[in-house]
């Protein structure tokens, strides 16, 4: 009999606390997202991550060699929903909002291919992988529905820092005639120092503009968030002593599923 009353205790405790907003909450969640566009309105893998590409004139030897307007980004998270990100949380109830903030982990994997020509009638190119690792902290303001006080709805922005792991990769294809090792080695010189070029261009610190809506119930906590890039790139990067202005602004998507504590 014991056992039962106190059964019926700790439902009755639970269900109040859940019936209730609480002062505080805890949570933990794991979401997939995706990037489609970039600020150019175009698909994020295309050659728009230059933004003036058409200004570039690479005449001097052995950059002469490179076709930039021909380049490529590619990049794990365009077109797919399946890119993994991570997050902890915590959140403040106010009477009429509420204020999260946390911490989020992801990675986001780019591919760079940047074809040369060595004779008129054949292309080959040069892969360039970097991977940058991502911390955010994001600050919300948000405000639960009078009428569903289970959907939430928010704003905020989310600062960012951005490393790489350790060194980026490339690869040099040359499937067309022997060339010779000078022009070889020339090339190879060149295209290493595009690709710090490349990777020099992002930013460590960037903001993302960030909105979403929210569903908790009981222990269960669900996003739909979309956030925008701010000002991921720099506004010009060098290369070959020409100011380049990338563009890899992008508009994320993200589909959260989590937990979350209620702190009273």
């Amino acid at each position: 009999m014991k056992k039962t009353s106190l059964l019926i205790s700790c439902i009755l405790l639970a269900s109040s606390v859940f019936a209730q907003i609480p002062k505080y909450e805890v949570g933990f969640q794991g979401a997939f997202w995706n990037s489609i566009w970039n600020a150019n309105g175009k698909e994020a893998g295309t050659v728009e991550f230059l933004r003036n590409a058409g200004t570039l004139d690479f005449q001097n030897y052995p950059w002469n060699f490179l076709d930039m307007l021909g380049s490529e980004r590619v990049a794990e998270y365009d077109q797919q929903l399946g890119m993994i990100m991570l997050r902890a949380f915590g959140r403040k109830n106010f009477t009429n909002f509420y204020l999260q903030t946390g911490l989020n982990y992801t990675q986001e994997p780019l591919v760079f291919f940047i074809p040369f020509s060595i004779n008129p009638n054949h292309f080959d190119y040069s892969r360039f992988d970097i991977k940058f690792t991502n911390f955010e902290i994001p600050l919300y303001i948000g405000h639960r529905l009078e009428f569903l006080e289970n959907i939430r709805v928010y704003a905020g922005v989310v600062p960012t820092f951005a490393s790489t792991i350790g060194n980026s990769t490339s690869r040099i294809r040359i499937d067309g005639p022997s060339i010779d090792p000078t022009l070889k080695s020339d090339l190879e010189n060149t295209l290493g120092e595009l690709r710090q070029d490349l990777t020099d261009s992002y930013r460590r610190f960037y903001l993302n503009g960030s909105a979403g809506i929210g569903l908790d119930y009981k222990l269960l906590s669900i996003d739909f968030q979309i956030d925008r890039s701010l000002s991921m790139s720099r506004s010009s990067t060098p290369i070959n002593n020409v100011d380049v202005g990338m563009d890899e602004r992008k508009t994320r998507r993200m589909l959260w599923i989590g937990f979350r504590i209620p702190i009273n």
